[in-house]
């Protein structure tokens, strides 16, 4: 009977992380909470100020707003376009 080699299994992706430091709180934040953190904000934010934190692009934003934060978060949101012409949008406390 001949012998069989066996593969190695890879190292874990834990083990491999357990050298790192610890990310900061703010390095953990999901995109959405950022999102709904700026629109908390009493200036509240635009379209620009939530593609520039997340990344997304503008399509994505404003998808963002409608799906996640009208329909499945069930906050208010209300939006108003300032003198200088760019929309802000605000999150409404419930």
């Amino acid at each position: 009977m001949t012998k069989q080699k066996t593969k190695k299994k890879p190292k874990s992706k834990l083990s491999a992380a357990v050298g790192r430091p610890s990310q900061s709180v703010e390095q953990r934040k999901s995109k959405a909470a950022i999102c709904i953190d700026l629109l908390k904000r009493k200036g509240g934010a635009s379209i620009d100020d939530l593609k520039k934190a997340t990344g997304w692009q503008s399509h994505s934003v404003r998808g963002f707003l409608s799906g996640k934060i009208k329909k499945t978060a069930g906050l208010k949101l209300t939006s108003e376009k300032a003198a200088d012409g760019v929309r802000r949008y605000h999150v409404q406390p419930v």
